[in-house]
C-alpha cells in the first residue's frame, strides 16, 4: 500500500499516478487525509501543503478541489483509496507512548506502526447459525462465545511461537501484542436469518455479532493478563484509564453487554493485547470454508460454473435451500437468474418477501454498503477491508456522497470500486462477459512439465520473475525458473497463484479466468472465477 498524507505537495501528482491503470499496478495507493483538511473543505479556505522534511508551506490549494480529484479518479480507476487520520488514531491506545499511526497493510483492515505486525483469524459467523428440535433456526451465541475466546488465546499463542523476519518486527509485536480477531460468512448468515442486509434490522444484528465478538476477545485478552502477564507497553497506554479502542465503547446508550465489568478487570490485571479485533477480507479462507467473504453481502445468487465435463449452475446454498422449500427450483430459473448477473430483484415470479431477504452486491446502495461498514467499525479496534460496490452507472456524486458519509459515520477508510472502472476490465460482472473461445490476442498455450495445457499471458512474465528474485533473497523455493532470453517455465498452473506481487497479475489486463474463461468477480480485493472457482487475493 503506498499512502501519501493529503498536505503533502506532491499530492495533486500522486492521485492520479494510476489514472487509466496504466502504470504503479504492483501495489494499491491511498490518500491519507489529515486533520486539518475538512476543516478547510467545509468553510471553502485555502488548504496548506507542508515539506515534510522541515514543516514548512510550500502552497496554498482548494481543498474542495483536490478532493473532486479524488472522488475522480476513483470514479475512474477505482483508486485512490481514502484514509482517515483522525478516526485512525481518535481511539489509539498508544498515541501518546508510540505517536500517531500512519500507515496500513495493503488491504487497510490492519492500521500499523513501523515495524508492527498483527496475526488475523476470522469466524465463520454462518457456522452458528443452527436448527431446533422443531426445525426453527436459531443462532448459538454460547458456542459463538466460546470460539471466541478460543480464538482469541489461539492468535495470542501465535505472537509467542512465531518466526518474525526481522528483530524489530519481533520487538514491536511483543511490546503492542496486537491480534486481528475478525468474522467471514455474514452475507450468508444474514440469509439464513432471513434478515436483509440492508435494512435497520441487519444493521442493528450486524452491530449486536460484533459488540459480542469484540466484548469476548477482550474479556480473554484480560483472562491472559492474569495468567501470563499484561502486554509490556500497558502501563504506557490508555488502557489503565480505563479506555477501550473503539467508538461503541464512548457510546453506553448502545452498549448491550457489561463494558464496566471488563475494564474493572483490566485496570485490576492490565490487558494482553493491544487490538483484539480486526476485519480481514477473506478471500481466500472463505473459498476454503465455503462461506461468503469478510462482511461483504453475498456477490451472485447463482452463476455458470463451466468444466471439463460441461457446464452447471452454482446456487448459494441458502437461496437453493428456500428455493427447494418454495418449490420455485427449475433450471429455467437458475439461468434467469444468471443472465441477471446472479440477482432475482427483476424476475417476476419470485416472492417479493425472498426478494428482500436474497440481496446481492450490486443490489445494495452505496449508502447501505457505507452503513453497514460503519455499524461493524463501530466495535472493531483497527479497521476493516471492505470493498463498497457501485454500479457501472454510479455518477461521480454517489462516489462523493460515499466518502462524506463514511467520515461522518467514523469509519477509518474507504475502498470503492465502480463496476468496469477498471479501463483493461480485470473484473467483470457476468452481463458483461464476452464469449471470445476462451483466447487473448496476448496469450499463448503453453503445455508444463505435468502435461497439463494453461494460458500464460506475457505481461505476467515480469511479475514471476520478480518472484523468481524475491524468492532467491529470502532462499525460498519458487518454484519455477525465469532466465534472461528463455522465458519462463511453469510447474503447474497452481504455481501461478503463488506470485507474491498477486497485484500486479490483476491489473495486467487480465479479461477472464485464465484457468476456464470464465467470469472474473471482484470483492474485499480479491478476484475470483463464478464459473471455476479459480481466485486470487491481492494481499492483507
Amino acid at each position: 500500500m503506498g499512502i501519501l498524507n493529503s498536505n503533502h505537495p506532491d499530492i495533486e501528482k500522486f492521485i492520479v499516478a494510476k489514472k487509466g491503470n496504466k502504470a504503479l499496478t504492483n501495489f494499491n495507493i491511498s490518500v491519507m487525509l489529515m486533520p486539518g483538511f475538512w476543516e478547510c473543505f467545509d468553510e471553502n479556505k485555502p488548504y496548506p501543503l507542508v515539506n515534510p522534511r522541515n514543516g514548512e508551506v510550500v502552497r496554498s490549494i482548494n481543498p474542495r478541489e483536490l478532493f473532486d480529484l479524488i472522488v475522480y479518479q476513483a470514479w475512474e480507476s477505482a483508486e485512490p483509496g481514502v484514509l482517515f487520520f483522525d478516526r485512525i488514531n481518535e481511539f489509539n491506545p498508544f498515541l501518546e507512548f508510540l505517536g500517531p499511526i500512519e500507515c496500513t497493510n495493503p488491504c487497510s483492515e490492519v492500521v500499523l506502526y513501523s515495524n508492527e505486525s498483527c496475526n488475523l483469524g476470522s469466524i465463520n459467523v454462518w457456522a452458528f447459525a443452527k436448527e431446533n428440535d422443531e426445525g426453527e433456526t436459531f443462532f448459538d451465541w454460547d458456542d459463538l462465545k466460546r470460539t471466541t475466546v478460543s480464538a482469541a488465546g489461539f492468535l495470542d499463542n501465535v505472537i509467542d511461537i512465531n518466526n518474525y523476519p526481522l528483530p524489530e518486527i519481533e520487538e514491536k509485536s511483543l511490546l503492542t501484542r496486537k491480534i486481528g480477531l475478525g468474522v467471514m460468512g455474514v452475507g450468508d448468515l444474514l440469509y439464513e436469518l432471513c434478515i436483509p442486509y440492508n435494512s435497520e434490522e441487519g444493521r442493528a444484528f450486524m452491530e449486536k455479532l460484533m459488540e459480542f465478538v469484540n466484548y469476548y476477545s477482550k474479556v480473554e485478552s484480560v483472562s491472559l493478563a492474569k495468567a501470563r502477564g499484561p502486554l509490556p507497553a500497558f502501563e504506557k497506554s490508555f488502557y489503565p484509564q480505563g479506555k477501550m479502542p473503539f467508538a461503541g465503547f464512548y457510546d453506553r446508550n448502545s452498549w448491550r453487554l457489561d463494558w464496566n465489568a471488563v475494564v474493572n478487570e483490566m485496570r485490576e490485571h492490565g490487558i494482553r493485547n493491544g487490538f483484539s479485533t480486526v476485519i480481514a477480507p477473506t478471500g481466500s479462507i472463505s473459498m476454503i470454508a465455503g462461506c461468503s467473504s469478510g462482511i461483504e453481502p453475498v456477490y451472485s445468487l447463482v452463476f455458470e460454473k463451466n468444466v471439463k465435463v460441461g457446464s452447471f449452475y452454482y446456487i448459494d446454498p441458502v437461496f437453493e435451500k428456500v428455493l427447494t422449500e418454495n418449490e420455485l427450483y427449475d433450471n429455467h430459473l437458475l439461468k434467469e437468474i444468471s443472465e441477471k448477473n446472479g440477482s432475482i430483484q427483476n424476475v417476476r415470479y419470485i416472492p417479493s418477501a425472498l426478494k428482500k431477504t436474497f440481496v446481492t452486491s450490486y443490489d445494495i446502495t452505496p449508502e447501505d454498503h457505507i452503513r453497514a461498514l460503519a455499524v461493524f467499525q463501530k466495535w472493531v479496534d483497527s479497521s476493516i477491508s471492505k470493498t463498497n460496490n457501485f454500479p457501472a452507472d454510479a455518477s461521480i456524486e454517489d462516489m462523493r456522497k460515499s466518502y462524506a458519509l463514511a467520515y461522518k459515520l467514523g469509519c477509518k477508510g474507504v475502498t470503492v470500486y465502480r463496476d468496469s472502472s477498471i479501463k483493461s476490465q480485470v473484473l467483470v460482472t457476468p452481463s458483461s462477459k464476452k464469449k471470445e473461445n476462451n483466447r487473448e490476442k496476448d496469450a499463448e498455450d503453453v503445455r508444463p512439465e505435468n502435461g497439463v495445457e494453461t494460458r500464460v499471458i506475457e505481461r505476467m512474465i515480469p511479475v514471476l520473475a520478480q518472484q523468481t528474485s524475491l524468492n532467491a533473497r529470502s532462499n525460498a523455493n519458487a518454484g519455477m525458473n525465469a532466465n534472461a532470453g528463455e522465458g519462463v517455465q511453469i510447474g503447474s498452473p497452481s504455481n501461478l497463484l503463488n506470485v507474491s506481487s498477486k497485484s500486479v497479475l490483476m491489473a495486467s489486463g487480465l479479461k477472464t479466468c485464465p484457468d476456464c474463461g470464465g467470469t472474473l468477480a471482484f470483492k474485499e480485493g480479491c478476484v475470483s472465477c463464478t464459473e471455476c472457482s479459480w481466485g486470487l487475493c491481492k494481499g492483507g
